[in-house]
Parts: structure tokens; sequence; C-alpha cells
């Protein structure tokens, strides 16, 4: 059609059916869980599309927001962008990229997070390899005054006054104890699949009096819409702590519990809670995304003489040589494959399948690989594609334990 457009993507995306601006969550039993409908998905893309807006008037032309999943828009990005939203699309979109999570406790608010939803947005470059960031053409930045301004005229566009900012609504009403414990997770590093999943709770008792502490920890897999799809860790337990005082607690997650219970993502959340003498609730969450190693792919140069004398324990795939002279025709390539950082843990059945546009797809069978593998495989793929020409293969080891390492490169078929 000839209409200029672009893909949006949004880390951290809102979803709210209620209109009010707000991802609430439910605390009960030692679990949160979302209310309602709510969800926030890991990532969600959306279309932005140029064009005029007779309906709105010149001032917002320009971008258009449309979310096929939802079936919502066009909506202006200047309506976002000037929390001048007032329709149905308006709300769903700007609740997307700037909504407020809530958690309740028996119809009361314990607690309000303001800079968790629509962390970055973003859009591809011409270049394919690097991106445009998006994300103040749709608000201010997080954690300022200028950012809470432009969320109140959102909700006053409206007609609503949200509970994150701290007035009861809907005959709900809001904690306003004062707070007096300290608690954070802390120590999260980057953790590949495989690994063992570490990190410290920190609690805090500023106060001059001892505290005893009920603390709960909650760790799930989640789906892409950060819905709870497996409980993995669930303790509970009593900490007193002396006055001006930290204490620090160390926990971890073994390869086997998570193991067969992260869904597509591979998203775990921690969630450490907190209920003090007086009744106070704390709470802290964090979000993990455990990283795939990826699989290293070099072409070596082929030399039929001597892949045949080494023999077919040290080449996968030799076997394709010895067939009858049409094979010769076939151009083959020689790869190596190893991980990019070896596993700590065993697999079994392992499986190479190694494929391009012009080769023949082969699978390989490995046996079982393991811990701290640094072995460099090679593997012999035959390729129908003219002398002189790059081949894109892509290689995939899949397990009993494990699927999903990947890894890639240009050959030369010459």
């Amino acid at each position: 059609l000839g209409i200029p457009s672009r893909p949006v993507i949004n880390a951290a995306s809102g979803d709210d059916f209620e209109g009010d601006l707000t991802i609430d969550y439910e605390f009960k039993n030692g679990k949160v869980i979302f209310k309602n409908l709510n969800s926030i998905w890991n990532f969600h893309v959306w279309v932005q599309a140029s064009m005029k807006r007779r309906d709105l008037g010149e001032k917002n032309r320009g971008w258009q927001e449309f979310d096929p999943t939802y079936n919502v828009g066009p909506v202006s990005n200047q309506v976002l962008k000037n929390a001048e939203i007032k329709t149905d699309d308006d709300i769903f979109l700007y609740a997307e990229v700037n909504s407020d999570e809530v958690f309740w406790k028996n119809r009361n608010v314990f607690q309000t997070a303001t800079d968790k939803i629509g962390i970055q947005l973003c859009t591809a470059t011409l270049n394919l390899k690097t991106y445009q960031d998006l994300t103040f053409e749709y608000k201010p930045r997080e954690r300022t005054e200028k950012e809470r301004q432009h969320y109140v005229k959102a909700a006053e566009s409206i007609g609503i006054h949200p509970v994150s900012l701290g007035s009861p609504r809907r005959r709900r009403s809001v904690m306003t104890t004062k707070k007096t414990i300290s608690l954070s997770i802390v120590s999260l590093e980057p953790v590949y699949v495989g690994d063992l999943v570490n990190f410290k709770i920190k609690l805090g008792n500023p106060t001059s009096r001892i505290q005893r502490l009920n603390f709960t920890l909650q760790v799930d897999s989640l789906s892409y819409n950060g819905h709870i799809e497996h409980q993995i860790k669930h303790d509970s337990r009593t900490e007193i702590i002396n006055p001006n005082t930290n204490i620090t607690i160390p926990f971890w997650i073994t390869f086997y519990e998570y193991n067969n219970k992260l869904m597509s993502f591979e998203t775990l959340r921690i969630i450490a809670s907190v209920e003090d003498s007086d009744g106070n609730l704390y709470l802290d969450t964090k979000k993990i995304s455990l990283l795939t190693p990826q699989l290293e792919v070099k072409q070596l140069k082929f030399d039929a003489e001597q892949i045949k004398a080494r023999g077919e324990s040290i080449v996968y795939g030799l076997g394709a040589l010895s067939k009858t002279n049409s094979t010769f025709k076939k151009n083959p390539i020689l790869v190596t494959i190893k991980f990019s950082k070896p596993l700590l843990i065993y697999l079994n059945n392992a499986r190479i399948s190694i494929e391009g546009n012009r080769c023949e797809r082969k699978t390989f069978s490995i046996g079982t690989i393991g811990p701290l593998d640094h072995e460099e495989r090679k593997f012999l793929l035959m390729c129908t594609s003219p002398n002189n020409r790059e081949e894109s293969l892509v290689a995939t080891l899949i397990s009993n334990e494990i699927d999903g390492f990947t890894g890639s490169v240009f050959a030369n078929t010459a």
C-alpha cells in the first residue's frame, strides 16, 4: 500500500483489561498472583504506521499505533506522548507502556511500583544490526517527577485516580503504615541454562528494637505473559533480627529443580516477602531470564585424503565420502562445533543437526556429553551449491535434558 510502517518492541508490556492504568497482584498464602486478567509480557510487538488523522486534527498526524494482537488502534503516538488519552484503545496502549504495578492483601494496597512497565521501547534500523530507542517518544524518563506528572495527566484525562497515586478507589483502602524493614534481592548474575541460580536476600532492621519477621520466598517459572506455569521453590521461615542490624540469606536453585519447568522464554521470577512484628508487609521481586549457551561453528579447509586417514571416530559424517561417484559431484563442507560456554551437567542422547539452503540436512548422534566439555567436534556435510559461493549453515543441539543450543556460520563451498 506504500504506507510507511515499522515494528515497535516493548520490553515488559502491561495488559490492563480493567482500564485503571494499573497491573494488580494479590498476595495470598505467601504467594503473589495476578488479579483478574492482568498480565505483563516479557516483550510485546505491535506496528506503527505513518498517516494523517483528519478525525483528530493536524497535531496527531504521523506515527499511529496498531496492536493486532488485541485489535487495538489506530492510536496516535502524540496522544500517548502528551498523555491526552480518551478512548478505550488509548487507555490500553498507554497502559502497555506506562501502567503501575499494585500489590494487594485483604483489599489493601501494601506496595506499588511505578517503573516496571515499558522498560524500553525500540524499533529496528535499516542496517539491521542496531536499533532505535523510542522510549521517550511515549513517556518521560522513569523515576522522575515529569513521569509522575505524565501518569497523573493520563489518569485525569479519563477521570480516574489510580491507587498507585496514594488514594482509595472502588472502596479499597491503602495501607499507610510506616516502613521499618528493608528487603532486597541481590547478587543476581547472568545465569546459563544448566547452571546454579544463586541469589541473596538482604534484610535490614534500622529500628531500636528486635524484629521477629515472617519470611517467605517464592520462585516460579513464568510463561510469556508473566503468569505462573510451575512452582520451583517455596520457603517459609521466621527470622529474628537485632536492632540496627542487617543480615544476608543465601539461596540457590539447582538445574534439577528447574529442569523441565522452564517455558519457552526460560524466565524465573523470585518473590521475597516479609511481615514484621507490627503486621506490615514488605515485598521485592526479580525476574531472571536464563541464557542458552551458543554453539561455536567454524569452517575448516577440506582435504579428502587427510579426512579419510583420520577415521570415523574423529569426523562425524565421514561415510558420505565412501558413496558412489555421484556423491563427489557435491561439495563437502567440514565444520567444527563446540560450546561457547561448557555446561556443568551431563547431556544424554545428544544429537547435532546441521542444515543449509543447499546442503543435505544431517543429524549426527553424539551420545553423552559430560560436564565442562570443551571438545571441538568435526562434522562433514555435503552441499550442492556451486563453487565460490557462501552457504549459511545452522547447527542445533538437542538432548534429553536441554534443547535449543544453536550456532551458525557462513561457509564457502569452493
